[in-house]
């Protein structure tokens, strides 16, 4: 039986239920990756080899029935359901491009602000088969 190995060096998970936007620089062109917030899979990834950093923003927030499945209120407090898109048109907004986050710094976590949004992000590397790929949660 024929076997197939893919390799990704980067996995951005989203665990925000927010639908996201990620920016990378390829032959130094700016690449555009949208999440659809829903959870489950991961986004796959690859970047220049001098360029290996990724920007992120939100387009919009999640809907009342996914964040009653996702978001536990008791523990982590009420979570903002406005809806909130973005304009491109340079109309000012609460929404903007995050600072550029390294992708080769595992091991470590913070925070991403996003105008007014805020996310946390986990780097790490990921084991066994894996162990060359760096798993990006947000």
């Amino acid at each position: 039986m024929p076997l197939c190995t893919i390799y990704c060096p980067y996995w951005i998970m989203n665990k925000t239920a927010a639908k996201l936007e990620y920016k990378t620089k390829q032959s130094g062109q700016w690449k555009h990756f949208v999440d659809s917030g829903n959870g489950g899979l991961p986004i796959m990834m690859h970047c220049g080899k001098s360029d290996r950093e990724l920007s992120v923003i939100p387009l919009e927030c999640p809907s009342k029935a996914v964040a009653e499945n996702w978001w536990d209120a008791s523990t982590n407090g009420n979570l903002l359901l406005k809806r909130s898109t973005v304009k491109r048109s340079g109309h000012k907004h609460s929404v903007e491009w995050s600072k550029n986050i390294e992708l080769d710094t595992a091991g470590t976590s913070g925070e991403i602000r996003c105008g007014s949004h805020l996310f946390s992000c986990n780097i790490e590397s990921l084991a066994g088969t894996f162990y060359r790929t760096n798993l990006i949660t947000l």
